[in-house]
């Protein structure tokens, strides 16, 4: 007899796609039903418009998120971007009254707490690719390929403008277990990530990891494990 497996919904950094998680399902596909959402203007669905504003990205991942559900267990994982795209769905109307059995939180700072003064979403071309290298979401050797870049750069601009003018002060209070994950060399330090606490009636833990802002690549033998820890609260 087949054993079930918990669905596992992955939810986009900025500049996401449906592969960008590859890297962590290919350790998880035994044990979960690994399900990543990818937004409109990118990859598979590169011919619909971009969304700008975290209200309509979040509409998009409910929609996906319902679609997909199968009726079992499931959990939630969300780095940068996709943290406040996970919070959000589950106060959706439609999730609510079936909310995951956990969330892991990867990468962004708890509402309320101020990181970076830098508008990404406003800097010159050349800036916003420097930016992106420095974070380690873009590939130097990228810049030697311009008809790539002409594509990345309208929706890295998109996803940055959804994320910076969004008013963190509507994000919910849920009663679900969170885990918070930060990058020990990330510009987010784990006291801008204790925060989170605040935001569930539940248990809420910090681990930090090795690695910078995508550390979740950079260690990510150790990501998996913390995924497996905490699906242990539905063995």
């Amino acid at each position: 007899m087949n054993q079930s497996k918990m669905q596992l919904f992955f939810l986009p950094f900025a500049g996401a796609n449906v592969n960008s998680y590859q890297p962590l399902t290919q350790f998880l596909n035994d044990d979960f039903d690994c399900q990543v959402i990818e937004l409109p203007g990118r990859g598979s669905r590169f011919s619909e418009p971009l969304l700008e504003h975290i209200d309509s990205m979040v509409s998009f991942c409910v929609d996906e998120i319902t679609k997909k559900r199968n009726g079992e267990p499931w959990g939630l994982f969300g780095h940068s971007l996709g943290a406040v795209l996970a919070m959000l769905s589950c106060d959706s109307d439609t999730l609510r009254g079936n909310p995951p059995e956990w969330i892991i939180l990867s990468g962004r700072a708890a509402p309320g707490v101020s990181v970076s003064s830098t508008v990404r979403h406003q800097l010159s071309r050349d800036a916003l690719l420097k930016d992106l290298i420095n974070m380690g979401g873009l590939q130097p050797e990228l810049l030697d390929h311009p008809e790539l870049i002409d594509l990345i750069v309208p929706i890295m601009r998109a996803d940055f403008r959804a994320i910076e003018t969004f008013d963190f002060a509507t994000v919910p209070k849920l009663s679900v277990p969170l885990m918070i994950l930060g990058g020990t060399t990330d510009c987010i330090s784990e006291d801008q990530l204790i925060d989170w606490q605040y935001f569930t009636t539940s248990i809420c833990t910090v681990n930090m990891v090795q690695g910078g802002h995508f550390f979740i690549f950079q260690n990510g033998c150790e990501v998996v494990g913390l995924i497996r820890e905490m699906s242990k609260l539905t063995a």
